[in-house]
C-alpha cells in the first residue's frame, strides 16, 4: 500500500493536469484535509482506513477519468465519516449538525407525550423547538470543547 506523501504527489499532479475549476476546488479540499491529517500525525500511526480510501480513489480516477470530481467529493465524505470515529477529529459544526437531530428526536417524542396527555396538537411543535434548541446548546458546547482541543479539522 502506498503511503500518504505517494497520495499526495498523485494528486498534486491531477491538479496540476486538470482544466475544471469545480474538480480543482475539490481537488484542493482533499489536498488541505490530507495535509490537516498528517499534520494531526494520523498517518504515523494506524491509518490503513484513510489510505484504503484513497486506494480506492485512485483505481476509480484511473478507470473512469471523466467523474474525478465526483469520486473526489465522495472521498472527502468518507474520510470525514471515518475520522470521527476512530481518530476523534471532526470537521466544523460535527457536533451541532449530530446534536441538532438527537434534539429533534426527543423533542418531538416529547411533544407528542404531551399532546397525547392535553390532546392540544401545538404541544407536537413546541417540543420540537425545545427540542431542537437542547440539541443545539449540547451540540456547540462539544464543539467549543473540540476547538480546545485541537480536534477539529480546518477545510474549506
Amino acid at each position: 500500500m502506498k503511503t500518504i506523501s505517494d497520495y499526495l504527489i498523485w494528486l498534486n499532479k491531477l491538479y496540476t493536469k486538470t482544466i475544471n475549476e469545480k474538480t480543482k476546488i475539490s481537488l484542493e479540499k482533499l489536498i488541505t484535509l490530507l495535509n490537516r491529517l498528517d499534520s494531526k500525525k494520523v498517518f504515523e500511526n494506524n491509518a490503513y482506513r484513510i489510505l484504503k480510501r484513497l486506494e480506492k480513489l485512485f483505481i476509480k480516477v484511473e478507470v473512469r477519468p471523466g467523474r474525478t470530481r465526483y469520486f473526489i467529493d465522495s472521498c472527502i465524505a468518507d474520510i470525514l465519516t471515518i475520522t470521527p470515529k476512530y481518530y476523534k477529529l471532526v470537521g466544523k459544526g460535527y457536533y451541532q449538525r449530530e446534536w441538532m437531530s438527537y434534539g429533534i428526536s426527543f423533542g418531538l417524542l416529547l411533544g407528542v407525550i404531551i399532546y397525547s396527555i392535553s390532546k392540544n396538537p401545538a404541544f407536537i411543535g413546541i417540543g420540537l423547538a425545545i427540542g431542537l434548541s437542547i440539541g443545539l446548546g449540547i451540540g456547540y458546547k462539544l464543539d467549543k470543547k473540540a476547538i480546545n482541543e485541537n480536534r477539529v479539522l480546518k477545510i474549506k
